[in-house]
């Protein structure tokens, strides 16, 4: 006896290893891909290696004040604090300590300029790092500065940009 109205399951699969066979047989047309060009690297900021130690020292920044909510007060307690290598907070280009200075040698809409790089003899434009306080968690990036923007930094100080009175007192005290 016949039953009718039941499919028979092997019959469809069967079909369907026929049908996708077939395809495979005939052929996937497959476009070649176009050759992309490599993206233009941004400004020296992955080529210079004083803007790498900047990078260390944001993160190292970022890590202290996640810490103990404040910045540090010099570069000394932030390697302490952090483990960071001292050897990172001096300037590769010139051998002189970064210049620091927790309260922001100056401000802008995108905050404090707390660490700049001195720039070696003849270069137009020097590294810093700018630390927004106001954002939450807070932020802190490299930036490339013009030099005009270093003197501008160090000219309420009356020399070369450095910690302020304040903060020397402080490192004297220790």
């Amino acid at each position: 006896m016949y039953r009718t109205g039941v499919r028979y399951p092997r019959r469809g699969a069967a079909a369907l290893a026929a049908v996708a066979a077939a395809a495979m047989l005939a052929g996937c047309a497959m476009e070649p891909m176009k050759p992309t060009k490599p993206p233009r690297p941004t400004p020296a900021a992955g080529l210079d290696p004083v803007a790498e130690q900047l990078h260390d020292i944001c993160g190292s920044l970022l890590l202290f004040h996640n810490a103990y909510q404040r910045l540090p007060s010099s570069l000394e307690e932030l390697c302490l604090a952090t483990g960071l290598d001292r050897q990172r907070v001096t300037d590769v280009a010139t051998g002189r300590p970064f210049a620091y200075e927790p309260d922001g040698f100056a401000t802008s809409s995108a905050g404090a300029i707390v660490l700049l790089a001195g720039r070696p003899e003849g270069g137009d434009t020097c590294w810093g790092v700018v630390v927004a306080k106001s954002a939450k968690p807070i932020t802190a990036k490299v930036v490339a500065l013009p030099a005009t923007a270093m003197r501008a930094a160090a000219a309420p100080r009356g020399g070369p940009p450095g910690p302020s009175p304040a903060a020397t007192q402080r490192m004297q005290s220790r």
